[in-house]
């Protein structure tokens, strides 16, 4: 679709049909081939260097985390008494696998992206400057013209859907405690069968994840209405976005500062822009979700150091009566733990 937009201009502006055969049987299937290799050159590497770094750092981080929450009697005290912590497995098994690919796909996708920007945005410069006065307004000259409207364009979209997603974190945040609580309810259900049986609690356990999973699924309803709206943004804008570009290109070939082809070019190429840029606007979405994983892995962590905190102080103090001077060597003279 790239090396569509930079063979617009010689095809539209060939003045034989002979030249315009000749152009698409010989240039153009050499050009697809040098831009097929580089592409190949670097997304392969791209890809499989990111879905290794993705798989390393999540090994890495859930083994530290494991290991952390079963130190110190956190898993016991994240339980029964920080109980606003709910769920750790789900946020060690699923929320640390989501932030890491998030990680790298947006690395890998922004470095494409800021490429492409890269080799597009001199051309649109190359488009030149604009005068208003061409249009009966005020005769001063908007240097860039094309690439201005490129980015105000896909900022001012990128800004409407931020608005359309702003409470999407906590709305996720929300979905994943009910969900992990409905999951836990079932595991709970699961592994004591016979204490259930024996005290005749089927009734009782079939209520309790009744209302459970009635939460869960108002919850996901909620979900299910923020993505529509932001499906329908995303198809409004996508349609009006297609002739957007030759509203502005209209200007420029009335004033006569473009050729058919070169204009033609112009509105290719500024919607090639508007989709790299559009990148911010696609990730606000996922960005929003991450940021609820991030917050539950963050919350996580803060239950673990206090934790970790509570037993340190309780043996420090109990050195201190036993006579000892010294002090755990993990402990400080006055400990200090995070608040949840």
């Amino acid at each position: 679709d790239d090396l569509g937009q930079l063979m617009t201009k010689d095809i539209f502006n060939t003045s034989t049909v002979r030249e315009n055969v000749d152009h698409l049987t010989t240039e153009v299937p050499r050009s697809f081939s040098v831009l097929l290799g580089q592409f190949l050159l670097y997304a392969l590497p791209a890809a499989y260097t990111a879905q290794h770094l993705a798989l390393r750092w999540q090994t890495w981080m859930t083994g530290k985390l494991t290991n952390e929450w079963n130190k110190y009697g956190a898993a016991y005290k994240l339980k029964f008494e920080h109980t606003n912590v709910d769920n750790p497995d789900q946020r060690i098994s699923e929320n640390m696998s989501q932030i890491t690919n998030f990680a790298t796909d947006v690395t890998t996708d922004g470095m494409q992206n800021a490429m492409t920007l890269a080799a597009f945005i001199p051309i649109l410069n190359a488009m030149g400057d604009f005068n208003p006065s061409v249009l009966g307004g005020p005769d001063m000259i908007i240097p860039n013209f094309m690439t201005w409207a490129a980015f105000g364009w896909s900022a001012t979209a990128a800004v409407a859907m931020g608005a359309i997603a702003y409470t999407l974190p906590k709305l996720t945040r929300k979905t994943q405690h009910a969900n992990g609580d409905f999951r836990a309810g079932l595991i709970s259900v699961q592994s004591q069968p016979e204490q259930i049986a024996l005290a005749q609690g089927e009734k009782f356990e079939k209520g309790l994840l009744k209302n459970i999973h009635r939460r869960a699924v108002d919850l996901d309803i909620k979900m299910i209405n923020k993505r529509m709206q932001m499906m329908i943004f995303n198809s409004v804008e996508g349609n009006v976005g297609n002739y957007v570009p030759y509203l502005f290109t209209v200007p420029l070939g009335m004033g006569a500062m473009l050729t058919f082809g070169t204009a033609m070019q112009a509105a290719g190429i500024f919607r090639t822009v508007d989709r790299s840029v559009d990148f911010v606007k696609r990730t606000i979405p996922q960005f929003a979700i991450v940021k609820a994983n991030v917050d539950r892995i963050a919350q996580l962590i803060d239950g673990i150091e206090l934790s970790k905190y509570e037993m340190l102080e309780k043996e420090y103090y109990r050195r201190l009566q036993d006579g000892e001077t010294k002090p755990p060597s993990d402990t400080a003279p006055e400990p200090a733990g995070p608040a949840l």
